[in-house]
């Protein structure tokens, strides 16, 4: 009989010990979908900012430097970009991103005004042509 109680709880303990260790496996399953969910959910975040910043030093520039060619009127609005970004905890921000967020502000205005985007496809022009 007590070789039978022996072998009883030897196996409960076995059970137990696997029963934690599948627990733990998914817990370690879960906590990195979570932690991809939170890095999206930040990457969501941070580009959604930087948009909004974008469209905020493309109307700075526009407002402020409206006397300036459209050169100087971008470099401006890159250092407002820049500067606010930093204040906001945007760090390590690609140039190609924050030039991304003015050219998206300034193609927002243009259409938002009625004027033409981009490049402009005569209508006798063959796709192979547009290039």
């Amino acid at each position: 009989m007590d070789a039978i109680l022996s072998y009883v709880q030897g196996g409960a303990g076995l059970l137990l010990q696997l029963a934690g260790l599948v627990v733990l496996a998914l817990l370690g399953r879960a906590g990195s979908t979570v932690q991809a969910f939170l890095r999206a959910r930040t990457e969501r975040d941070r580009r959604v900012l930087l948009g909004q910043l974008g469209r905020e030093a493309y109307a700075f520039a526009e407002t402020i430097y409206h006397h300036k060619d459209s050169a100087s009127k971008r470099d401006e609005a890159m250092r407002y970009l820049l500067d606010k970004c930093d204040a906001c905890g945007i760090r390590n921000l690609q140039m190609a991103d924050a030039r991304a967020a003015l050219e998206m502000a300034w193609l927002e205005d243009r259409r938002r005004q009625g004027l033409p985007v981009g490049k402009q496809v005569p209508a006798q022009m063959s796709p192979s042509e547009w290039r």
